[in-house]
């Protein structure tokens, strides 16, 4: 079978274990083909509710945007507390001079301002 009329039946295929984009002529300011992009995204949507891949992706968001919040907290935490600033700004001859590197000073930042990472304060949205 020809590739390029298999990959059009697939795109029309509700029950395929694939999903396939179909290759839709429109032309929205005269209105042409609108209805076939609003049945190929019906269709998209129902397969990934079938396929199980909305789950995935609503999932992963919701994995990014918990990491994304831990860092920003984290982020504000370390750098807006003045003792974790001074305490920097001690180390930076030590990162100057060659004594220390940038990941061992990391490494002790964290251990040392585990109380302020720990701390259950909420942030307010």
């Amino acid at each position: 079978m020809n590739p390029a009329r298999a990959a059009r039946d697939a795109a029309h295929d509700d029950n395929a274990t694939r999903w396939t984009p179909p290759v839709l002529r429109t032309v929205a300011s005269a209105g042409e083909g609108v209805s076939d992009v609003i049945d190929a995204i019906d269709r998209h949507f129902h397969y990934l509710e079938q396929s199980g891949g909305l789950h995935a992706r609503r999932r992963s968001r919701m994995r990014a945007r918990v990491i994304e919040v831990v860092e920003r907290q984290v982020r504000r935490r370390l750098w807006t507390d003045d003792a974790t600033n001074h305490w920097l700004d001690a180390r930076l001859p030590d990162l100057e001079t060659g004594k220390t590197n940038p990941f061992a000073v990391a490494d002790e930042l964290l251990e040392r301002s585990a109380n302020l990472l720990t701390n259950t304060r909420s942030e307010a949205r």
